[in-house]
């Protein structure tokens, strides 16, 4: 079941309709829509939270996937490591979303000591007894980890998929040090409208 909800980012319930989309993971059809008010870009209707949540602990990682996933994302890994560490050499990272780890564990062979967050527990599970990592299972809040604790937070493909995108930022800017950074990657939005248009 899919419900209407409010922009997450100024609570106004009136937009435009730009696109219609498929809504990872459940594949039902949605709409891609821009608040009237702020301009933020959104899916809505969405699942509800308790469905999101169950999908993606159930279905999201499948096995048959797993080595086209890694043979995509490592190089991707590798180069957005290498553009952190031209900033911050080392340090604490957070990954937020980090699914089985594979950022994580990346990250820790070339020095950093890192945490991450995931609400699917089959990825947690093999984060934590694969690959020896520490990680907890639930949304980033859920973690209540310390402020201040973290030199860099990272999140792949994760905010524009999640329930809360406005609050999960506000516990990353908690939890990450002064002077820290994020890096993030989401949908480019007018890249992926041009390529729907076509």
């Amino acid at each position: 079941m899919l419900v209407k909800t409010p922009c997450n980012f100024c609570n106004f319930e009136d937009y435009l309709p730009l696109t219609q989309v498929l809504v990872s993971p459940i594949h039902e059809t949605s709409w891609l829509v821009r608040c009237k008010k702020c301009g933020l870009a959104y899916i809505n209707p969405k699942p509800t939270l308790e469905r999101e949540r169950k999908l993606y602990d159930l279905e999201y990682f499948k096995p048959e996937e797993e080595a086209l996933w890694r043979e995509y994302r490592y190089p991707l890994f590798e180069k957005v490591l290498s553009r952190i560490e031209s900033t911050i050499p080392d340090g604490r990272l957070l990954d937020v979303g980090c699914g089985k780890g594979y950022f994580l564990d990346l990250a820790r062979k070339r020095g950093w000591r890192g945490v991450g967050t995931d609400v699917s527990s089959t990825a947690v599970q093999f984060a934590r007894d694969t690959l020896r990592l520490e990680v907890y299972r639930g949304e980033l809040r859920d973690a209540k980890l310390p402020e201040n604790s973290f030199d860099v937070a990272t999140s792949w493909n994760v905010l524009d998929q999640t329930y809360d995108p406005w609050g999960d930022l506000r516990e990353v800017f908690r939890v990450l040090k002064k002077g820290g950074l994020i890096a993030l990657r989401v949908s480019n939005l007018h890249f992926h409208l041009y390529l729907q248009r076509l």
